[in-house]
């Protein structure tokens, strides 16, 4: 009898073969540990055994050679042992041989699934290794001593490379499934670190690991899962060797770029491999369209977060969220089903696959079974961690490094604090575009008191601005300003909003556009926030509301728009353009409008821009009068001209600009009130009658000289 163990024999498996020997005689075969080709290793051992061996081969701790002429394969991944040493004992103890043992077999065993299953404390451990080891008790004449039968032993250097990987560690969740990435550099780690692999994915009670090993272009996998993740399934393409539950795979490439690659192909594999049904799931009730008043009622009444609608073109639906925002706005009773989106609907057969693109845009998961519908809400998806919006990809990646050299130490402290802190709004926006901006702007989750009191030990000054949730300061030359994480509450159309703490995802939610609602997780490690497709809306340089009637909560925002489109050169998506156009004027303008409209006058683009706020009737937010004819039109291309060849101020530009719009009405009521809103009404007036009178500007800027 041959018994042929695994390659690199651990305690377990060489526990489990000299039971066996004990039992059967004959000889152990150990595979070469120097042939690092598994493929080839097993090439030969088939030859081994097809030319050597007379007689029968058990194969101990692995069905990775083959079963050739197997008599017994003795293997416990996927199986219900944690341990091969349980699973021989129990063979051992049912036909009788595990009494008659020696005590030195029995600790062997012993200490083969202790160091399997973590002294039966990892997750791996199975109800049959108990089992093993209370037999194994009542056998064993004198104590166990646990400590001295662990192995392999972590030394030292084990210990620091362990610190590096948890450092480096990216988890992928779906489901109830987990499995967790990470990588180290063969210099960075002495000796073999499988053991550590296997230790790191029990420890954490994830399902799976990955671990990339690197040196000089080339990568090793090692990988770990239990029987929920088929992680070999899942890698296939990468050729992985050895045990289905234990493997490794090789190939070449950049350590680095694999590892920020690597999270996306598992997922999608992993989504691949999942149907929409198997997701929890609830029944869902549809109603017929009605009020937006009626909606709001009965989500209330039934505590639903998100109203689901039928009629004849299909399924929509609205969170409960967005018809509140709407009833403020005075909007109670309009059709619901004028600001309610699409709500597409899966088959049981279909796999999350198909329907990922779809959920990434907070899209609910709804799957038709036996003529009834299924609801997952967003929020639901997300605990489930069906979706998620954090990602790592590398361009965003390479700006949490450039801010890492500009506040590093400011961060790390922050983190050791617990605090969650982003780079939001306009700053992740401008260096994404390659841009540099002269602020940085932090939003974080938590108490305002924990930012305060993190400065306070590192001995830096600050200001705290209640009214908005926000402290500034300044690191090393740079300004930064921290905002709390926040929604906004808007009690009617262009009225100022009221402010409540929030999560990240609402306080990105509440934003203008959807290049505005990307957030850069900086604490604790760093990954990318991205609910609205802002990153995809920034590569493909369009402007797109996160909400329809966004503009009516904050009509200066069509201001704000114009001026992202002329000055980052973007389009305007369609429905912006509509909203645009249809946004409706109510009383005299809020403050907030009148800034954003002194930005456009004051801004190189004035001249694009004013094009703009004519071309969407925007001046209608000033008087009902106003019309931009011919000659005043001409007005405008001749200051255009001569800014092009002379140096004008930037506040001359602004004035003769501003003067020409306001001459736009014909309402002179009208006229002198736009002039007193935009302040220096003496100034204006006397500038506009002088321009009305000549009408030509060039005797103005001669005047101005």
């Amino acid at each position: 009898m041959t018994i042929v163990v695994h390659k690199g024999v651990d305690l377990d498996a060489f526990g489990s073969a000299l039971a066996l020997a004990h039992v059967f005689g004959g000889k152990m075969f150990l595979p070469e540990p120097k042939n690092r080709n598994v493929a080839r290793l097993s090439h030969a051992v088939q030859e081994w055994v097809t030319d050597s061996v007379e007689g029968n081969v058990i194969f101990c701790d692995t069905d990775s050679l083959g079963n050739w002429k197997a008599e017994f394969i003795f293997d416990h991944h996927g199986t219900v042992y944690g341990a091969n040493s349980s699973a021989v004992a129990i063979w051992l103890e049912d036909c009788g041989y595990l009494q008659k043992m020696s005590e030195n077999v029995l600790e062997l065993l012993m200490s083969g699934i202790y160091e399997d299953t973590g002294f039966l404390r990892y997750h791996s451990a199975k109800p049959w290794d108990f089992a093993a080891v209370s037999s194994l008790r009542r056998l064993m004449k004198r104590p166990f001593e646990l400590d001295i039968h662990v192995s392999p032993p972590l030394s030292e250097s084990h210990f620091k490379a362990m610190f590096k990987i948890l450092e480096r560690q990216h988890e992928i969740r779906l489901l109830s499934k987990i499995i967790d990435i990470s990588y180290i550099y063969e210099k960075e780690s002495e000796g073999e670190i499988s053991s550590v692999v296997q230790l790191l994915q029990s420890m954490q009670d994830i399902n799976a690991y990955v671990l990339l090993v690197g040196s000089k272009n080339r990568i090793l996998g090692i990988c770990r899962s239990d029987e929920t993740v088929p992680l070999w399934d899942l890698l296939q393409d990468l050729n992985p060797s050895g045990h289905k539950y234990a493997f490794v795979f090789r190939k070449r490439g950049n350590l680095i770029s694999f590892y920020e690659t690597l999270p996306d192909l598992l997922r999608s594999k992993m989504l691949a491999q999942t149907l929409v049904t198997e997701v929890s799931l609830s029944k869902m009730v549809l109603l017929k369209p009605c009020s937006v008043k009626e909606a709001l009622r009965y989500s209330r009444d039934y505590g639903l977060a998100v109203v689901c609608l039928q009629e004849e073109r299909g399924l929509y639906f609205i969170t409960r969220h967005d018809l509140e925002r709407l009833e403020r706005l005075g909007l109670g009773e309009s059709d619901v089903l004028g600001f309610s989106r699409v709500l597409p609907c899966f088959e049981e057969q279909d796999d999350l696959a198909k329907a990922y693109p779809i959920l990434r845009q907070r899209i609910p998961l709804v799957v038709k079974k036996d003529d009834e519908f299924y609801i997952a809400t967003t929020d639901d998806l997300l605990r489930q961690g069906v979706v998620q919006f954090y990602e790592n990809r590398s361009e965003v990646i390479r700006v949490g490094e450039t801010l890492y050299d500009q506040i590093g130490s400011l961060l790390e402290h922050l983190s050791k604090k617990g605090l969650n802190v982003y780079l939001v709004g306009g700053a992740i926006r401008d260096y994404l575009l390659g841009k540099t901006p002269d602020d940085i702007d932090l939003c974080f989750e938590g108490d305002i008191e924990k930012i305060c009191l993190a400065l306070d030990e590192l001995g830096v000054s600050y200001d705290v601005f209640g009214k908005t949730l926000s402290v500034k300061c300044e690191w090393n030359g740079t300004k930064v300003e921290f905002t709390r994480a926040r929604k906004d509450l808007y009690k009617g159309p262009g009225v100022l909003a009221e402010v409540e703490p929030a999560t990240i995802l609402e306080d990105l939610e509440r934003r203008d556009f959807t290049i505005n609602a990307i957030a850069l997780q900086l604490t604790p490690g760093v990954s990318i926030l991205d609910p609205f497709q802002g990153l995809d809306d920034l590569k493909d340089r369009v402007i797109r509301l996160i909400k329809p009637w966004s503009l009516r909560e904050d009509p200066s925002r069509a201001f704000r728009a114009i001026n992202y489109k002329n000055r980052l050169n973007f389009s305007l998506d369609s429905q912006l353009r509509q909203e645009l156009t249809a946004v409706q004027v109510q009383g005299k303008p809020a403050p907030r409008v009148l800034m954003e409209l002194r930005s456009l006058l004051r801004s190189s683009q004035v001249f694009e821009n004013v094009r703009d706020v004519i071309n969407f009737d925007l001046m209608r937010f000033f008087g009902r009068s106003f019309v931009l004819d011919e000659r005043l039109m001409s007005m405008l291309e001749e200051l255009q001209q001569e800014q092009q060849v002379r140096t004008m101020e930037v506040r001359r530009i602004y004035e003769l600009v501003t003067v020409i719009l306001g001459l736009g009405f014909k309402d002179r009521a009208e006229r002198e009130r736009f002039f007193r809103l935009l302040g220096g009404a003496g100034r204006l007036k006397a500038l506009s009658e002088k321009l009305e009178e000549e009408g030509i500007i060039g005797n103005l800027l001669t005047d101005q000289q």
